[in-house]
């Protein structure tokens, strides 16, 4: 016969629940059996199937003898090696009485199945640390998907973290790489979701007739040219390969390494990986201890191998904020409960805004009409459009051209070239870095190009802190001519060929941010005159733009 006491953890749960989590050895029948035969006891008294647990309670019931009682004794678990516990325990990143958070590495799988060896549930021995009991998994990552995957220390946690899953009380932020830019530097996604025939189940795909809902929140971050772009993804439902899906099929970027979703779309060429680039960042939670609980993790090596070939801030990359950043927490409950609509607007579809030609998905079809949708709150009020104007920077704000033409010339020569004509970069400025980069020097390798736009940033600063660059006047009369348009209830806006930090710092200097309700930058958007950034004004303002 065994003997065990009710822990705190069981106190409360029912019989037949106790010997699934401490005796997973005995089958149900077995144990109806032995409490019908009288030879389950609770403190000295006979125990029933259904009976509820009291912590401090003493458990006696018989131990399984395969001979006898004609039970299976399933075979215990293999030991896990020195160098699998080393690995796992390397993964923790954060370790309370009731939490325990790993940084899943790519290509680990959460749990094992046919040919998966190593996985995150096999693990688990080597995760109990202080604890007697391995923790539990919550929720799950795809394997090729890196990031935040919380583990429960004890059976109450993991009731109370499933439960926040179930209820969508979670908040979920996802970055990708993907291949291409999104038309629209931030939008709502609402396309359903389906398995796809012919697939066995292994794969998803848009399907407004029968599929389940799905909505994703997105922003694009930093963008390389019109060849890549990095996304914060905020998943609001939880649906097989959700992102994926809506990477591929709605915005027409796959996420980079994504064959299964992008095919030969979703791989660049040069040192890019080949790797899947999705990471889970972060994950804000309710805890047990009532404080919430906000979690991150770094991106795997091959992710910031890839931003840093393609020149995307490493000090971004570091410091951004990725917990809602983009989307307001108070709004975004007052949408989900059905209150008053977001302020990130739903971005029009592909089918509906921007170019007459949709983008095509990997697959070679058109996203679905309207799959990122347009607010209709506003239109279905008949408030009045908002009067908009949308204002250059440089050239029309301020006079910048020397000083771009100095941090051209500073760039060129850190690569051993003669610095370009000055008329050419003047014929430059407005389009993006890549861009400017691909049009000065149309016969180097595009890895150059976009190391020069990066360093291009850095020449800038530079330059800026040896004060070697000119204050950028504004032109006469500009100051003067913002203010009244503000006081006449204008809504005004900026859309330029700047970096975000760049266009900042010129209108602090000029007491000029305050009067400006949308700012569009180089690093959100394609370059002019691709309708991007006026588009993502209009949104700003409350208003979709016009169907074509």
């Amino acid at each position: 016969m065994s003997q065990a006491y009710i822990r705190g953890d069981d106190d409360g749960i029912r019989l037949d629940r106790w010997f699934k989590r401490h005796r997973p050895e005995v089958p149900h029948a077995l144990l109806s059996r032995w409490t019908r035969q009288g030879k389950v006891t609770l403190n000295g008294a006979r125990a029933d199937i259904g009976d509820r647990v009291v912590k401090g309670q003493l458990l006696v019931a018989p131990d399984v003898d395969p001979d006898v009682e004609g039970a299976p004794v399933r075979a215990a678990r293999a030991p896990v090696s020195a160098e699998d516990a080393a690995y796992a325990q390397a993964m923790v990143i954060h370790r309370d009485p009731h939490a325990l958070v790993l940084n899943k590495a790519p290509g680990l799988a959460t749990q094992g199945g046919t040919r998966t060896v190593r996985h995150v549930d096999g693990l688990l021995d080597a995760l109990t640390f202080e604890q007697e009991e391995r923790p539990k998994l919550v929720h799950r990552l795809d394997k090729d998907t890196s990031g935040v995957l919380l583990l429960a220390r004890t059976p109450r946690a993991a009731a109370f973290f499933a439960k926040a899953f179930a209820d969508r009380a979670t908040r979920k932020v996802y970055w990708a790489l993907v291949a291409g830019v999104p038309k629209l530097d931030h939008g709502l996604i609402v396309a359903a979701l389906a398995k796809q025939p012919g697939t066995g189940g292994e794969k998803m795909t848009v399907d407004e007739k029968t599929g389940q809902a799905a909505r994703t929140r997105y922003r694009v971050i930093e963008r390389a040219g019109n060849k890549a772009a990095w996304l914060e993804l905020q998943p609001l439902t939880g649906r097989t390969h959700q992102l994926r899906v809506h990477c591929a099929e709605v915005l027409g970027c796959p996420i980079v390494g994504d064959a299964k979703y992008g095919g030969p779309a979703a791989f660049l060429t040069g040192s890019i990986s080949r790797k899947l680039h999705l990471h889970a960042r972060s994950l804000t939670l309710a805890h047990p201890d009532g404080a919430p609980l906000s979690l991150r993790a770094g991106a795997p090596a091959h992710m910031l191998e890839s931003f840093a070939t393609l020149g995307f801030e490493p000090d971004l990359i570091e410091n951004l904020d990725p917990i809602g950043a983009a989307f307001d927490d108070e709004d975004l409950l007052a949408a989900e409960h059905g209150g008053r609509k977001p302020k990130v607007a739903r971005a029009p579809g592909p089918a509906s805004a921007g170019p007459r030609k949709p983008a095509r998905t990997a697959s070679g079809r058109a996203p679905p009409d309207g799959a990122v949708r347009d607010d209709p709150a506003r239109a279905a009020s008949g408030d009045r459009m908002p009067r908009l104007i949308v204002f250059d920077c440089d050239g029309t704000l301020v006079d910048s051209q020397a000083n771009i033409i100095r941090a051209m010339a500073s760039t060129f020569a850190h690569h051993g070239l003669d610095a370009p004509d000055p008329a050419r970069v003047r014929r430059v400025v407005g389009l993006s870095l890549v861009e400017a980069m691909q049009a000065l020097l149309p016969d180097a390798a595009a890895d150059q190009q976009v190391a020069m736009a990066h360093d291009y940033k850095g020449a800038f600063q530079r330059l800026r802190a040896d004060g070697a660059l000119e204050e950028e006047p504004l032109f006469d009369g500009i100051a003067d001519l913002v203010v009244e348009l503000a006081e006449a209830g204008f809504q005004l806006g900026v859309a330029t060929g700047k970096s975000d930090r760049g266009l900042q710092l010129c209108l602090e200097r000029h007491g000029l941010k305050r009067y400006f309700h949308t700012l569009q930058t180089a690093d959100r958007h394609p370059s002019k005159p691709h309708p991007s950034m006026l588009e993502a004004a209009m949104l700003d303002v409350g208003h979709a733009p016009p169907p074509p």
